[in-house]
């Protein structure tokens, strides 16, 4: 997934798959579509891939991971949180885009069963030059 440099994200971390789908459904009835944003989720099968995986499989599995993450802009500490995240058996949802947008799905995000929803800025263009991190719930 390539991502454009003044694209910013949102990451949502969901206890339950449905809880995950069901914010999906959310974001595409406020008119945010998947092609528009890459909206994908993510959850414990990673884990259960990466578990049965050993040696160097493992780590490049791991590293597959990370690097989807830090591809679209995640600093290296959030990436390493999300993989926790994930193996321990919760789901992320993720939208990356434009800075308008990405304010919107946090908003909407914010109104679902999310445990946490934050928005990241990605380095080379800034959300909002006062914040580098925001979280709408914790």
């Amino acid at each position: 997934m390539t991502v454009a440099p003044r694209e910013h994200s949102v990451v949502a971390i969901f206890g339950s798959h449905s809880g995950a789908e069901a914010a999906i459904k959310t974001l595409e009835k406020a008119g945010l579509e998947r092609k528009q944003l890459s909206i994908g989720v993510m959850g414990p099968l990673v884990a259960l891939i990466s578990g049965a995986l050993d040696g160097a499989a493992l780590g490049a599995s791991a590293g597959a991971l990370a690097v989807a993450l830090a591809g679209i802009g995640l600093p290296q500490d959030s990436v390493l949180k999300y993989q926790l995240e994930v193996k321990a058996g919760r789901f992320l949802v993720l939208v990356h885009g434009p800075a308008g947008v990405i304010e919107r799905a946090r908003h909407i995000l914010g109104t679902t069963d999310a445990t946490q929803v934050t928005a990241h800025v990605n380095r080379s263009g800034p959300l909002d030059p006062a914040r580098k991190l925001l979280t709408a719930r914790s």
